[in-house]
């Protein structure tokens, strides 16, 4: 089994917070950018255990080719672990993706990226631990890591940590989901 940590942009406007991560609207997924699957995407596994960080903010989707939704943004992220679950299966392909660009006005270029690979997660237990808190513990972990939100991962998104990082994580989210 393999542990993993990956990050997730919030949800597009107009979708909700509180919806439950199962409806159609909300479903657990680990993404990956198509150009990723090969050096970073095969290792993942059914049953591996995964910690999702939601960033502070997301790009705008531009829909391709018709236009039929032209700009959809996303809202203000919670900037924090949100979920941690266990991966249903490994990667899927997902029909469809290329229909949808991404572009950022935080980015130093806008630039299309194809959220081609979706790796379905059964949460167990989910909340909020804020960056302060998940940065301190990776810090002070038995095996400590510096921690970016933003380009971990090689630029993924998604990395794998040890099971010792992510046992600090869940002692953290642990405690603070029971207070």
């Amino acid at each position: 089994m393999k542990y993993w940590l990956t990050t997730q942009w919030p949800p597009l406007a107009g979708r909700n917070y509180a919806a439950p991560f199962d409806s159609e609207d909300n479903k657990p997924y680990v993404w990956l950018r198509d150009e990723h699957y090969d050096d970073v995407g095969k290792p993942l596994r059914e049953g591996d255990l995964v910690v999702v960080y939601e960033i502070g903010y997301g790009p705008t989707e531009v829909r391709t080719p018709d236009g039929t939704m032209p700009y959809r943004c996303q809202q203000p992220g919670r900037k924090g672990i949100i979920f941690y679950g266990r991966v249903k299966s490994g990667f899927e392909q997902r029909q469809g993706s290329r229909n949808a660009k991404y572009v950022c006005s935080n980015w130093k270029s806008d630039r299309e990226m194809w959220w081609e690979w979706r790796a379905p997660i059964k949460i167990l237990c989910k909340g909020r631990i804020r960056f302060s808190k998940v940065k301190a513990a990776l810090r002070d972990a038995e095996e400590p890591m510096a921690f970016n939100p933003l380009g971990f991962g090689h630029g993924t998104g998604l990395m794998e940590i040890t099971k010792t990082q992510y046992d600090a994580l869940i002692k953290l989210f642990d405690a603070a989901t029971t207070q």
